[in-house]
Order: C-alpha cells, then structure tokens, then sequence
C-alpha cells in the first residue's frame, strides 16, 4: 500500500515558490505581467545557468504538478506510484528501497532535490540520501529542499546540509507535524504559515534538544585503535531511554 499524505493548497503554493526563487530563477512579477504572452507563445523565457536539470523531485508528485509543463520540462518526478506516470514524460518509476536504481542518463545530472519520503525513519531517509548524492552535480552550488519531523533535524543536517524554517508545512490528517529543511536562507521560507496552529519556534527549539540527545545516545559507541567498534550495551539503553522521554517531553 502506498503511505500518502498531502500538503495543503497553501503550503504546495509556497513551496513551488521557492522552488521558483531558487532554482527557476523565475521572477514571479515577471510571471504575472508576462503570462498570458508567455501561454500564448506556449512556454516561459527564462535563462538556465548551467548545462543540467532542474530539479529532481523524490516522492513529491504535488509539487512536481505545481509547476506549469514548460517550467517542469527540465525536471524529473521519480515516484512508486505508476498511475502519476500516464501522460507525462517526466515520470520516473523510483523504488527507494533500491535508491541508486536511476537512469544512467540522470546520475549527476540535477541542480536541487526536493524530497519527501513516505516513511520518518532514519533507514528510510538514508535510502533517499543516497539518491539525491547520485542524482546531484557533485561540482556545482546545488539546492536541497525536505520536509519531515524535527527530530530528523540532526540526520538531515549532517547527510544533506539543511537546517529547519520557520514556515511550517500543513499536512491534512498527518498525525505529527512536518518541518521544511534546506541548504537555502529563503526569506519566504521565514513566514509563518496560519494554517499552523503551532509557534514555530517552539517547534524549531526541539531540533537542539533532538542534537544534544542524539549524540548523547551515540556516546557509548567507541572506535578502539584496531578500527573496530565496542559498544557499552547498558550505556546505550540508559541513553536510549534518556532520548525517548526527551521526545516525550518536548511534544
């Protein structure tokens, strides 16, 4: 079964405008007085920067169909779900429990990811990491853009260099609340979002705790002369249970 949550109207919109400010590089002003001309002409005239793709969009699919076909036409969908597939050419069937499983055509080839997988774990997210190194231009600036759990705050800063925003994305029915991580300082991403009804920055707070915890929780974890690792069993539960009722106490 597919796992399946949406963002809002609200929060796919602010996202397609980053994603616009960022690597687009489209001036939306410029959107509003030019597009009608730019639809009658059947495409927009903004420049490209370097010889790659866009974006390469990894289980974001409203996001993906957020953007016009003209502005997704140097951009790839990689997604499970097949059906997103039927009429468009940027549909790539993506399996992440095979995460280096891409076209050899598409290695190395995108500017930015945007990334939200189905699942919150840590392996999981591991499995997308890996995806977005094979699918980035290793030699070029690049955007990262994901949305999970602030306690992923950790994970997601040391794999892919992001950091949380105050902008909050609204998930219908999504039992926990996400957070929106990137490489960038978007002054859009800096707003609050009304449709939250939490205080971002209380929410934000947690990812310093999240750090702390996590590292202490790793602490009994030793690498000894001869390159192996020893582990402390008894100081690895006591930290592990530390780090639960941290989580706890923070929600």
């Amino acid at each position: 079964d597919l796992n399946q949550y949406w963002y809002s109207a609200e929060t796919v919109a602010k996202i397609a405008r980053v994603i616009r400010e960022q690597v687009l590089q489209i001036d939306l002003k410029d959107m509003v007085t030019q597009s009608a001309r730019q639809i009658a002409k059947g495409g927009g005239s903004r420049s490209r920067v370097g010889p790659w793709l866009d974006v390469a969009f990894l289980s974001t699919p409203s996001l993906f169909f957020a953007l016009s076909k003209s502005e997704r036409s140097d951009s790839r969908l990689f997604d499970f779900d097949p059906d997103l597939g039927i009429g468009e050419p940027g549909y790539i069937h993506y399996d992440f429990r095979k995460p280096e499983a891409v076209p050899s055509e598409l290695r190395h080839a995108f500017r930015a990811v945007v990334i939200d997988p189905p699942f919150i774990t840590h392996d999981v997210w591991r499995c997308y990491v890996r995806t977005a190194r094979v699918l980035l231009e290793p030699n070029a600036p690049t955007f990262v853009l994901g949305t999970t759990v602030i306690e992923n705050g950790a994970l997601l800063r040391d794999e892919l260099g992001v950091h949380p925003h105050r902008y909050l994305p609204s998930i219908p029915n999504l039992p926990y609340q996400y957070a929106i991580f990137s490489n960038c300082d978007a002054r859009t991403l800096n707003e609050i979002n009304p449709e939250v009804p939490i205080e971002p920055d209380d929410l934000l707070s947690q990812a310093a705790v999240s750090v702390a915890a996590e590292r202490e929780a790793e602490a009994p974890i030793r690498v000894g002369a001869d390159g192996l690792a020893t582990y402390d069993f008894e100081a690895m539960l006591e930290a592990a249970l530390r780090l639960e009722e941290t989580r706890r106490g923070a929600q």
